[in-house]
Parts: C-alpha cells; structure tokens; sequence
C-alpha cells in the first residue's frame, strides 16, 4: 500500500518509535540469561581484584555516596510532585468512578465530551445493533481492538486510553507492535481511523477499520 507523501514523516517517526521500544520477548529471555551470567562473572572479577580500602577512603566514599542520594532523592520528588500535580484533576475523577465498567465508563466518555452515540460508535467502526447491545449491558465485554477504537473514536489521551481499555481488563505491552503503533499516534494526538490503519496494515498488524 503506497503511504501518501502527507504522511511519510509521521510513518518514520513510527517506525523509530517502534525501533526504539519493541521489546521481542524471545531474545529478551536470551539477553536476561547472559546478562546473569556476566553480572556473576563480574562479581567474581571484583572480588579478586579489589582491596580493602582504608577506613578514611571507606568514609570518604559513604560521605560522597550520601549526598549523591540525596541530592538524586530531591531531585526525583521534585520531578514526581510536578507530575503528580498536572494529572491531579484526571486522578481525581478516575477515583470517583473507580467501580465503573467499561461500558460505563465508555457512556460516561460520550456524555462528558459532548458527543452523541451515533458519532462515536460510527468513527469506532461499529454498526448500531453491537452498540446497542454494549449499551444495555452494563458488563458487556469487548475485544481488544473494540475498546481500543472507541478509545480513538473519543480522542483519549494516553493515560485515559489505558484506564479505559484496562476496564476491560487489557493494557498495552512493548512486546506487541499493534499496541505500540495504537500508542504513538495517540501520543502525536493523530485520531483519523484510516492513517490508523493504514500504519497497522503497513505492519502487518490486525487494523481497527475496515479497508
């Protein structure tokens, strides 16, 4: 499929995305065995080579490891309360409506931003009838691809993507290319169903939209 010269520098940036994050979970099993092994052979190696050092350089060491950790500590409380304060508002509302289920939270999500069902459940791929099904049922559950276009049907965010996929009991994992592809263009704020799916297809991932 020819990608559109529109969308070639958002399609490269995927593709560093993905380079950048995928974790292939066979050769990462292979990485952790050799990695025990060297970090043991490593031990072994300090062990024989170092000498006890003096009671003032041991001091000296603590003294500077110390500060070093507390500096490191108040840097980290600094960078973790600024976080905290800017999702403090979305936090907020999950806790409120933390026994919801998805489908709840999904009806809750049209209500709050204003769009109707019809519009949602159309942008999502999805035809009135299985809508109105998840909408009577109130523990309905969806596949994954299902909550994932309603999420792109209702423009998330990242975090609200995973809160509200994980209603359902999915969350996104870096040994899966259809989920890292689903969380770069929702990061990059690209809603639109058929580039989507087109960066799916191109990936030989399970699309979200018809072709």
């Amino acid at each position: 499929m020819q990608i559109p010269d529109d969308l070639k520098e958002l399609f490269l940036g995927l593709d560093a995305y993905i380079a950048e994050r995928y974790v292939d979970e066979t050769a990462d099993e292979a990485v952790c065995e050799n990695a025990a092994f060297y970090e043991e052979e490593a031990a072994d190696r300090i062990c024989c080579d170092l000498e006890a050092p003096s009671t003032a350089s041991v001091r000296k060491e603590r003294k500077t490891e110390k500060k070093f950790a507390g500096l490191l500590h108040a840097k980290e409380a600094v960078s973790f309360e600024t976080a905290a304060m800017k999702r403090l508002d979305s936090l907020d509302d999950r806790v409120k409506h933390l026994g919801d289920t998805w489908q709840e939270t999904l009806l809750k999500l049209i209500d709050d931003r204003g769009y109707t069902d019809t519009e949602v459940y159309k942008r999502a791929n999805v035809d009135r009838k299985l809508f109105s099904k998840i909408r009577s049922n109130p523990a309905y559950q969806p596949k994954k691809v299902t909550a994932v276009a309603f999420a792109i049907a209702l423009k998330l965010s990242l975090d609200d993507t995973k809160d509200f996929i994980g209603r359902a009991g999915y969350a996104f994992s870096p040994s899966s290319k259809f989920d890292l592809i689903i969380e770069y263009f929702i990061e990059n704020e690209v809603y639109d169903p058929y580039t989507i799916n087109l960066a799916l297809f191109e990936h030989d991932q399970q699309t979200i939209i018809e072709t």
